[in-house]
């Protein structure tokens, strides 16, 4: 005879994993794409040594999902103005026309990392991401990597650069430029013209 999971128990073990999620330390950076491809950003902090001293700042790791591999770079130190330009740059590729004119690349020499729109269509956005690779200071490599994904995806990235700006005490001000319009075409207008 089978016996019956209480459905207290049940409960507690889902309220004990929204409270999980909810102490999460830190919000990330998830954008999906197709294929199973994926780009992540986790913030964590970073021990920056110096001559005399060590520091902790924000830093994060970058992991580079396809198909046939998972590469994560990790522990890289990422400053305030990379929020800020990050955030703008994921807006950017998310709302504009054409960001592959428009939308600057994202370039942060601190993270090793640059970010690009090469194509974009109505719907969705290549990404173009490259990670330098370096020891004692040098470049010795890149990881190359190229994906298509959704400008939803780009936008709810950008909503969260702007939440880990905020975990970390950083203001992120965007232009309140999202009109529910400019999303809606004539096939879901549904006679409000």
């Amino acid at each position: 005879e089978a016996q019956a999971i209480p459905w207290a128990r049940i409960t507690e073990v889902a309220m004990s994993s929204n409270e999980f999620i909810r102490r999460t330390p830190y919000p990330d950076v998830f954008i999906p794409g197709g294929g199973g491809a994926a780009l992540a950003f986790v913030p964590t902090h970073v021990i920056v040594r110096g001559e005399e001293s060590e520091a902790q700042v924000l830093g994060v790791d970058i992991s580079l999902v396809d198909p046939d591999r998972v590469v994560t770079h990790r522990s890289r130190p990422m400053a305030e103005l990379d929020l800020i330009e990050l955030h703008a740059f994921f807006r950017a590729a998310a709302l504009d026309a054409a960001p592959e004119v428009s939308a600057p690349t994202f370039q942060s020499v601190g993270l090793g990392l640059m970010v690009s729109v090469p194509l974009s269509e109505e719907s969705r956005a290549d990404l173009s991401v490259v990670v330098s690779i370096a020891e004692d200071g040098h470049v010795v490599d890149t990881d190359d990597f190229r994906f298509t994904t959704t400008r939803t995806a780009l936008l709810q990235a950008a909503d969260r650069v702007r939440l880990i700006g905020e975990h970390f005490g950083y203001t992120i001000h965007q232009a309140d430029d999202l009109e529910p319009e400019a999303f809606i075409d004539s096939n879901n207008r549904n006679g409000s013209e």
